[in-house]
């Protein structure tokens, strides 16, 4: 089966990650994956797709959406590529 691949604007992505970027106990450094988004982009052919529901809710890549939608002041206009996830 083909994956389906949509764009959605940064906008329409709903993101589980909390407000402060660090879920409770659980703390993660963000300047490795920041450092590569600003170097190389969002490249999901080389990497992983942000996979979401046909909704746009976030299902896997949070922290990548987090940095864009939150800390890197990106256009919230800019589309991205993502892989769609549906429950069977």
């Amino acid at each position: 089966m083909a994956k389906e691949i949509k764009n959605f604007k940064l906008s329409e992505l709903t993101c589980t990650v909390p407000a402060s970027g660090q879920y409770e106990n659980l703390p993660y450094d963000y300047a490795d994956l920041k450092q590569s988004l600003i170097d190389k982009g969002y490249k999901p052919e080389d990497y992983d797709y942000i996979a979401v529901q046909a909704d746009g809710k976030v299902l896997y890549g949070g922290r990548r959406v987090w940095l864009m939608q939150k800390d890197m002041s990106m256009d919230q206009n800019t589309e991205v590529a993502c892989e769609i996830w549906t429950r069977a």
